[in-house]
């Protein structure tokens, strides 16, 4: 299981590094949406992603992990609200 905290996706360029470490994403990652869709609906392996404080995302982030689950059978996404990262 991979953690990220939703009030660091709060704006999309500085959500794009932080998914960029905290996801292992290769080093030509686009940080931007399509990008991330590829990179989420690309995952060989079955994760889950669990998005602490979710009500802070940016609502184009949260979308494009929504629709990535959709796509990949291997991704799991759990968006919590007002649950702090331990």
């Amino acid at each position: 299981m991979i953690e990220l905290d939703g009030r660091r996706l709060q704006r999309c360029e500085e959500g794009h590094l932080y998914m960029k470490e905290k996801l292992h994403f290769m080093e030509d990652y686009g940080c931007n949406l399509d990008a991330l869709f590829d990179a989420l609906t690309e995952w060989s392996s079955e994760e889950e992603i669990r998005i602490y404080d979710s009500e802070w995302m940016d609502e184009r982030i949260k979308a494009v992990f929504l629709d990535a689950v959709n796509e990949n059978k291997d991704l799991i996404i759990v968006l919590t609200n007002g649950t702090a990262m331990r």
